[in-house]
């Protein structure tokens, strides 16, 4: 199998990277186009995002990643997206992969954030036959509002005090104001990805539970942990939303040596039990 990277257009013409994974004796009339996680979740968890790609191909099925704007090898600066942003561009991402692919019909994945993404946009397609989340973030501003807590952790480490709170930080990144202490602007997260505040404004609107009633396909919902666990109360709530909405939803639980977005002692290129199941449940 040869690799296809590439870059393809958004609407406004700005060029975002993809990477296609032909499927080997093509086995299946959909193709599957994933979407990344958010910030530092996403870079780590590009090798195993590109693992799964190449596994869906061996088997007959078409895959399909990409870089959001601002992220990656795409143009655009991290500051400048936004949820809606990130939805559109996977709208985009979606036709360049069925061109490629050669086929109608796709299955959107998402890992943690990347979840929202793919079902927020799956609910409003009709080429969408089903939809995997795996660990979606479905609290997604306390995920953030969390995700700044460490910001603020690292000046106990730069500053050896907190010079400014998380408050401070969002009530700035609004007003276009940096939150500068010493010579750091702190309207990041703790790994420097700089805030903008179009961000801001679609996370503390966002509610996952609005996709549910223009969602329509199967879905699998999968809790990953590095031990025995049940899932989280966020995702039991999310999976029986989908069911009374007459969704059929599967909520899964699969247990890793290695989260796949997270730093660990050990790296691991591949989740073989959530690959594993994943397949499983598509069918191939």
């Amino acid at each position: 199998m040869t690799l296809q990277p590439h870059f393809f257009n958004r609407s406004d013409g700005c060029k975002l990277f993809g990477l296609h994974f032909p499927a080997q004796r093509p086995r299946k009339d959909f193709a599957l186009v994933f979407c990344n996680a958010f910030g530092k979740e996403y870079e780590i968890s590009r090798t195993q995002v590109s693992r799964f790609g190449f596994a869906l191909a061996t088997r007959g099925v078409g895959a399909y990643r990409f870089d959001y704007f601002g992220y990656g090898d795409s143009e655009g600066l991290f500051e400048d997206t936004s949820f809606s942003m990130m939805c559109d561009d996977l709208e985009a991402a979606i036709e360049e992969a069925k061109r490629r692919c050669g086929v109608e019909k796709v299955v959107l994945a998402g890992l943690r954030f990347g979840g929202l993404v793919a079902e927020a946009v799956a609910a409003r397609r009709d080429d969408t036959v089903a939809l995997v989340m795996w660990a979606p973030t479905l609290e997604p501003w306390a995920y953030f509002y969390n995700a700044l807590l460490q910001t603020v952790s690292m000046q106990a480490v730069l500053f050896r005090s907190v010079r400014i709170t998380r408050d401070q930080i969002i009530e700035n990144v609004l007003a276009h104001h940096p939150s500068m202490v010493d010579e750091y602007d702190l309207n990041c997260t703790d790994e420097g990805f700089r805030i903008g505040a179009g961000l801001i404004r679609d996370l503390k609107d966002l509610s996952p539970a609005s996709f549910t009633s223009n969602l329509k396909v199967p879905t699998l919902l999968v809790h990953v942990s590095k031990r025995p666990e049940p899932a989280p109360p966020s995702m039991i709530e999310h999976a029986k939303l989908l069911t009374n909405a007459g969704v059929r939803c599967d909520l899964e639980s699969v247990v890793e040596q290695t989260l796949p977005w997270m730093h660990e002692k050990v790296f691991a290129g591949e989740s073989p039990d959530l690959f594993g199941k994943t397949l499983q449940w598509l069918g191939v």
